[in-house]
């Protein structure tokens, strides 16, 4: 009886969430991703470490609250107010962190001045910044 010839596929998993199929005969299938422990929900991110002199706002969260929406996405809303005029904005995002929790105070810079304002946060025990943008929009000053 003779041996038959067959490819034999190597499935391979890494830590980073992604599977690859390649035969031994030389041909190569495309790269699959399957859900990887990066998938899940994190904890918030607090304010940036390091500052950016284009980051020259100041703003403080009052309120807020967030939910992880999957697929690396939360989606929030709050309230928050820029230190330097004490102006309040109602603010909603959907970004890959949510915010840390409620009385921190983040470096911040508008995109469309009144309407959309980028903050800076950073990683527990990290110097990497990471951004997210809220679309906002002005209280009523309180009397």
């Amino acid at each position: 009886m003779k041996p038959v010839a067959r490819s034999i596929a190597l499935v391979l998993l890494c830590v980073c969430g992604t599977s690859s199929a390649q035969t031994y005969d030389g041909g190569f299938t495309t790269l699959e991703l399957v859900p990887g422990p990066h998938d899940r929900a994190q904890g918030p991110l607090g304010p940036a470490t390091v500052t950016d002199p284009k980051f020259n706002l100041a703003a403080r969260m009052i309120a807020g609250r967030s939910r992880y929406a999957g697929n690396h996405a939360y989606k929030g809303d709050g309230r928050l107010v820029l230190q330097a005029t004490h102006q309040a904005f109602a603010f909603r995002y959907t970004c890959a962190y949510a915010f840390a929790a409620e009385n921190q105070t983040y470096s911040a810079r508008w995109i469309v001045p009144g309407k959309k304002l980028e903050i800076l946060m950073s990683k527990p025990r990290s110097n990497a910044l990471e951004r997210c943008r809220v679309a906002t929009s002005p209280l009523p000053a309180s009397p």
